[in-house]
């Protein structure tokens, strides 16, 4: 297994007020997700956002683009592709959508509507919906459902116009299919996993709350406990009736990161710690270095054995991944 370094992502966290939501919206039922509350699913546009008219002198100019590059400045909730050259991600602060093309980098806002706050986003449906979760100012975690739907209007301030369907609180972590319409969700109330869709949505349990979940690429929903350097972890696939299959356990400080073929996974080793990948197949395993976070990694394919990955300048003495988790690691990332 090949390991590129970029440039490590910090991601920053601050308290969450109620949600709110400002600018255009609509509630009707209907479309593919009408059983939480939707409009009808957006269809492909040829519209365009406006855009600022570059200088005269400008124009001739040959622009380089590098290939590995920071697509902004902005905190970003979570992103995902359209097609192969565009790039559509919310903004943590205001919630608001854009895509970015990466061979001019040109923006477009896709939606304005401004809804603060958010921590985290879950693309699905290739880009049509995702999936917010919001802090409010009492500690519960708000998560709803949020779909584009094209405008029909004149107006050139954004693309689309939004659905809002709110999902239930105390939803701990979700996962998405990215080119499908359907995701899953923990919610620690219960402690229950619900596959939502818009057919055959299914919830099954399980013992404790403190779960992470992943979906690849080929259908494949994975459970893996939440890390501790001071507690082993576990790993889990799940069928959609909760039959569970070990992948790999007794491991501390355990995180995973997984495509089809192949597991990339961290593991505590006193006041430090070990990256190695496992091959799905085969089941071999190998050590990587320099060692870091599956969490800071991205495969390159949904069966490649190529990752992007951000890794620390040094490793201090402190344990992993706690530290990091608990914003105690400050350091600088290899590039």
């Amino acid at each position: 297994m090949l390991v590129a370094i970029a440039i490590g992502v910090r991601i920053y966290f601050d308290q969450g007020n109620d949600f709110d939501v400002v600018g255009e919206k609509t509630e009707e039922p209907g479309g593919i997700f009408g059983f939480l509350g939707f409009g009808d699913s957006p269809s492909d546009t040829g519209s365009s956002a406006q855009t600022d008219t570059p200088d005269e002198n400008t124009q001739d100019r040959p622009v380089f683009i590098p290939t590995l590059r920071q697509v902004t400045d902005e905190p970003v909730a979570g992103a995902t592709f359209i097609g192969t050259s565009t790039i559509r991600y919310v903004d943590r602060g205001t919630g608001h959508i854009y895509d970015v093309e990466t061979d001019s980098h040109e923006f477009v806002k896709v939606s304005n509507t401004t809804i603060p706050k958010v921590y985290q986003a879950h693309w699905l449906s290739e880009g049509d919906f995702v999936v917010y979760q919001q802090l409010n100012d009492s500690g519960k975690i708000k998560t709803s459902l949020i779909g584009l739907i094209e405008k029909t209007g004149t107006t050139t301030d954004s693309l689309y116009d939004v659905s809002v369907a709110f999902l239930p609180d105390n939803i701990s972590d979700v996962a998405a299919l990215p080119t499908k319409e359907e995701f899953a969700y923990i919610n620690t109330s219960d402690n229950s996993v619900t596959i939502t869709n818009s057919s055959t949505p299914s919830t099954f349990f399980v013992s404790g709350s403190e779960w992470l979940l992943e979906w690849s690429e080929n259908n494949v929903l994975s459970l893996t406990t939440k890390a501790s350097a001071r507690t082993p972890g576990y790993s889990y696939t799940s069928t959609r009736s909760g039959a569970l299959s070990k992948v790999i356990g007794g491991i501390n400080g355990l995180t995973t990161h997984k495509n089809d073929n192949w597991l990339l996974y961290s593991q505590s080793n006193g006041n430090t710690f070990e990256t190695k990948s496992q091959n799905l197949t085969t089941g071999t395993t190998t050590p990587l270095t320099p060692a870091t976070l599956p969490e800071k990694c991205a495969f390159l394919g949904t069966t490649d054995s190529h990752v992007l990955c951000g890794t620390p300048s040094e490793i201090p003495n402190i344990q992993y991944p706690d530290a990091w988790y608990q914003g105690l690691e400050i350091g600088r990332a290899h590039v």
